[in-house]
């Protein structure tokens, strides 16, 4: 099966909803968080999110059915995870962009992700 049949079978609620930008731009418009949310492309594998020095990347895992999201501050990532529950990946990109804790109180309040580890 190549890329676009696995996101086909996977995703199909997302592709019906214009791709993983669209749905996402729609996630966190809705929380509401001012942020830039662009895809390559169509933006139907791929979303990234950036408010001031903070960002994310979302992409489609191609395997199962989940969703693979990293965060970054100032050029540098600073923690990944991975979710089958795109509301849950919302939640925790939502988290980042907007609260101050930094990226151990990130990694505490949602368990699915994971700090960095340093001078990886």
């Amino acid at each position: 099966m190549n890329e676009d049949e696995k996101v086909r079978s996977l995703y199909p609620d997302i592709l019906e909803r214009g791709g993983l930008v669209s749905v996402v731009r729609a996630m966190l418009e809705a929380r509401p968080v001012p942020s830039t949310i662009n895809g390559f492309g169509t933006g139907q594998n791929y979303a990234h999110v950036q408010l001031g020095d903070k960002s994310s990347q979302i992409f489609l895992c191609l395997d199962e059915r989940c969703f693979s999201f990293d965060f970054w501050q100032s050029g540098h990532e600073r923690a990944s995870g991975t979710s089958s529950n795109l509301e849950d990946v919302g939640a925790a990109i939502e988290y980042w962009l907007t609260e101050e804790g930094g990226v151990e109180a990130l990694v505490r309040a949602f368990p699915f992700v994971r700090q960095r580890e340093a001078g990886r």
